[in-house]
């Protein structure tokens, strides 16, 4: 076996092309194992690099608008679609001379030939829903930001005795209460949605502490007449918590004497 193991190492090894013409790559067993490796990974990146400007190119939204007026694409762009090294994108790029070429600077890259009658086509479907998609989450997003915002507004956040109480002494609270909220649950809004719609907010920040649980932020602190309102919104929760306790209280030991007078009905007369 490790005879036939060192004979198949100095073998030429053909990667799908006819021997000596295009896709052929020789690999000597002297290489050494870093040799074959890298070898191999270019080979990966360039059947990456293939599908992306190949079939895929008119489908891929993403890529589309990525491309330019004279159709070249920005290699940096691409070495991160492809998930590897600048350097072996280009390297990529430069082997596959009858499908791609690189601008003089070496800075982009495009196919040689344009998109023929059916990829037009189908690039325009794909620009046409993608735009389409793209406006879509943009309101979601914008509605969903308002939304939270809103709620720490001073329209709503002085009146609200259930945000106050989960206030800490920061201004802020769980990223979960906003997320419980019915404006947003209805929605069916995510965590994730509601982070990237925060992303850009000015008034709600959301922190991220690895001891705990995601927080949003109030960014700025409540004035004067806000606070007053706050603190007559808080005593009241509280006084109304107290009075619903003791009407419970009463409900509960009414509750209790009837049962008691029902049992004593109940007993059997000696």
């Amino acid at each position: 076996l490790k005879e036939k193991k060192k004979k198949n190492g100095l073998q030429k090894i053909n990667m799908g092309g006819p021997s000596g013409g295009k896709g052929s790559r020789a690999r000597s067993g002297s290489q050494g194992p870093s040799g074959k490796r890298g070898t191999a990974r270019l080979d990966v990146i360039k059947e990456r690099l293939l599908w992306l400007f190949g079939q895929n190119f008119a489908a891929d939204y993403e890529l589309l608008t990525s491309t330019n007026s004279e159709r070249f694409v920005r290699l940096h762009y691409v070495a991160e679609r492809l998930g590897c090294e600048l350097d072996t994108a280009r390297d990529a790029a430069e082997s596959e001379t009858d499908f791609l070429e690189l601008s003089k600077d070496g800075d982009r890259v495009r196919t040689i030939e344009p998109f023929n009658e059916s990829e037009r086509k189908i690039a325009k479907k794909t620009l046409k829903y993608g735009s389409e998609k793209e406006t879509e989450t943009k309101q979601s997003t914008c509605t969903i930001q308002s939304q939270a915002e809103y709620y720490f507004s001073p329209d709503s956040l002085p009146y609200d005795a259930m945000t106050l109480s989960e206030f800490d002494s920061f201004q802020s609270v769980p990223l979960s209460y906003i997320l419980s909220a019915p404006a947003l649950q209805s929605r069916g809004v995510t965590s994730g949605e509601l982070v990237v719609a925060l992303r850009d907010s000015t008034v709600l920040r959301v922190e991220k502490d690895s001891s705990g649980p995601a927080r949003v932020t109030l960014l700025r602190p409540l004035d004067k007449q806000d606070k007053e309102i706050a603190k007559r919104t808080l005593q009241r929760s509280i006084e109304y918590s107290r009075m619903l306790s003791v009407t419970q209280a009463r409900q509960l030991e009414k509750h209790e004497q009837s049962k008691a007078r029902e049992g004593q009905k109940r007993k059997p007369r000696k």
